[in-house]
């Protein structure tokens, strides 16, 4: 395969200068090197990215007074708190997913949690500091809680999924070995009885 690209790069440069130009400028290892950087990129964008947006939305939020066009009920302000970091707790997890430490879950379900806690906290410390908020601790218990309720269902639903398409695999090999053993049976049954017609 190489030698076959090197003949046809051959065959380029001695066909068009331009071409020529360009192998020079732009080299063959070049071309390979969106194959390389494609999974950071992905990473970037579909995990890290998004937790870092959320967490800038609620850091600038705790600059501003609390929003009064949300529902307004008996413990409403916790349920918010705990709901917010639900989903903070899963972002936790979705982005430490896309390194090392995702071969050992139990410490990927503790610095996800963890990671979310703290920064409820940070956010309640931040409050305080702010002259319209003020932080609360009812409101950092409600941070944590809502990190650990977020990332222990998330992490759930994660492994049942995964249980789900391995379960799926196991079927579809199972149906592709039982069709690979009939079709054997098959062309042993058709060998049989081209050699009795040939008889």
């Amino acid at each position: 395969m190489v030698y076959c690209f090197k003949r046809n790069a051959d065959l380029a440069f001695s066909a068009s200068p331009l071409l020529n130009f360009l192998f020079l400028t732009f080299p063959p290892s070049f071309l390979y090197l969106g194959s390389t950087m494609a999974p950071k990129v992905k990473n970037f964008t579909c995990y890290w990215l998004p937790l870092g947006l959320y967490c800038l939305a609620i850091y600038i939020q705790s600059d501003y007074p609390s929003p009064e066009s949300l529902p307004s009920f008996e413990f409403s302000d916790k349920v918010y708190h705990l709901a917010a970091y639900a989903v903070m707790g899963a972002l936790f997890y979705r982005a430490y997913r896309t390194l090392s430490v995702k071969n050992n879950t139990r410490l990927l379900v503790l610095l996800s949690m963890s990671s979310a806690a703290l920064y409820g906290i940070s956010d309640e410390i931040h409050q305080a500091l702010v002259p319209y908020r003020d932080g609360s601790l009812a409101d950092a218990i409600a941070d944590i809680l809502g990190a650990v309720c977020g990332v222990s269902v998330f992490h759930w639903w994660t492994m049942a999924r995964r249980a789900q398409v391995g379960m799926r695999q196991a079927e579809f090999g199972t149906w592709n070995a039982e069709g690979g053993s009939l079709s054997a049976e098959g062309e042993k049954a058709g060998s049989t009885e081209n050699q009795k017609l040939g008889n």
